[in-house]
């Protein structure tokens, strides 16, 4: 890649990075959203069992892999993550598209309940929708997002 295609690339992740900065987030509020909503995840009565059969205890592994990989990478846009998110949960086979309109309504709310400012909850809805889009199929996410 020719170098200022590269300074280019780079300049607009600084970009997403200071857009979520200026409006409260960060990776420590990236770490405090996820870490409640999975919380929220754990004792929920429907999601709980899928979560359980498909992760079991390694919820720390997989938190860290979600919080400082997968969300960061996309909030702010550097690219570091780079494992297939579709292939994964598609081999989820008790996964149906009324689990993930629960999911979603989930942490939407610990959205709310968490989010520094109204600004912050659009900045992480517009950097989140294109990545839910390509990890889900798009009949679960019908009217979703």
């Amino acid at each position: 890649m020719p170098v200022d295609n590269m300074d280019s690339r780079e300049q607009h992740y600084k970009n997403l990075r200071d857009k979520a900065e200026a409006v409260g987030v960060d990776e420590d509020y990236i770490d405090l959203l996820l870490a409640s909503f999975y919380a929220r995840v754990q004792t929920h009565e429907i999601l709980a069992p899928i979560f359980k059969e498909a992760i079991g205890d390694t919820w720390d592994a997989h938190l860290t892999v979600i919080n400082r990989s997968f969300w960061v990478s996309f909030i702010f846009g550097d690219g570091g993550y780079n494992r297939d998110m579709g292939a994964i949960h598609k081999n989820l086979s008790d996964v149906r598209p009324e689990h993930f309109a629960i999911w979603l309504e989930l942490f939407r709310t610990t959205l709310e309940d968490t989010a520094p400012t109204p600004a912050s909850r659009r900045v992480l809805h517009d950097q989140s929708k294109p990545h839910l889009r390509k990890v889900y199929k798009p009949s679960c996410l019908a009217g979703a997002i």
